[in-house]
């Protein structure tokens, strides 16, 4: 083996790389509490945008269910037309 690659396997393992992995556990469980924020904050993202589209579907059903049923009435009972009152 020539000397520069020995030097370079020298310089991969330093003081924090043996820190890790002797605290293997350790950094294995930061590393699970780390995808389970994420996994949790995904799903509190997806179920709050579920529910503002939700939210904004209801609004514009009721908008056009309202709009339909004063046609509807309009219709069912015909008033007089408005007539101008002169001064």
């Amino acid at each position: 083996m020539a000397k520069n690659k020995i030097k370079l396997r020298r310089k991969l393992i330093d003081e924090s790389a043996l820190e890790r992995h002797r605290n293997y556990g350790l950094l294995l469980q930061q590393h699970q509490r780390a995808q389970r924020r994420k996994k949790t904050k995904q799903i509190f993202i997806y179920a709050l945008v579920v529910a503002v589209v939700t939210v904004l579907l209801l609004i514009v059903a009721s908008f056009f269910i309202v709009k339909w049923e004063k046609e509807r009435e309009l219709k069912r009972n015909p008033t007089i037309p408005h007539t101008e009152i002169k001064k």
